[in-house]
């Protein structure tokens, strides 16, 4: 039950910061959208990657410490591909290769592959193409599919060491 007030106290802050104002009339509507939200998205909320234990308080305090360095990667992966891209634009540096690859998800739960659908989007240089999660593959047009090994080898790393802890 605390879980749930938290969650409800934290989307309601949230609510209200978006809103920009904090009047009781306000807050009532904030807990009641908190409230629709985390009925209407309960199991996905709470599920977990294949053969890994369902959440407790314990692993959601694990998640939120490490979400400050998932954050960080995601945007230190922008950047990047920020520059790539900028580089290919002005002609620097040899021509890419585009294409397309595939990248698994298999072991990823229907909430976490769709995390590592929108942060493979997020980063300029690569877009979604498909999110199948019953074959457990994600087809991404790539600006530089020279070496698709190493691209599901960087997706694959990038998961390991900052998503898997906080979207498994």
């Amino acid at each position: 039950m605390t879980r749930i007030g938290v969650a409800l106290g934290l989307l309601t802050a949230v609510y209200l910061l978006v809103l920009g104002r904090a009047s009781a009339w306000d807050a009532a509507t904030g807990v009641a959208v908190a409230a629709a939200v985390l009925a209407g998205f309960r199991k996905f909320l709470r599920e977990t990657a294949p053969g890994r234990p369902p959440l407790t308080a314990g692993r959601l305090l694990v998640r939120i410490a490490a979400l400050p360095a998932f954050v960080l990667a995601v945007v230190v992966d922008i950047v990047h591909g920020t520059v790539r891209v900028a580089g290919v634009v002005l002609g620097l540096g040899a021509p890419p290769s585009p294409g397309i690859v595939e990248i698994s998800v298999k072991d990823q739960s229907p909430r976490g592959a769709a995390v590592t659908a929108l942060v493979t989007t997020m980063s300029p240089g690569s877009v979604l193409l498909e999110l199948d999660t019953d074959r457990g593959v994600m087809r991404i047009q790539s600006i530089d599919a020279a070496d698709p090994e190493a691209t599901r080898a960087r997706h694959a790393d990038f998961y390991r060491r900052y998503q898997a802890r906080v979207f498994p």
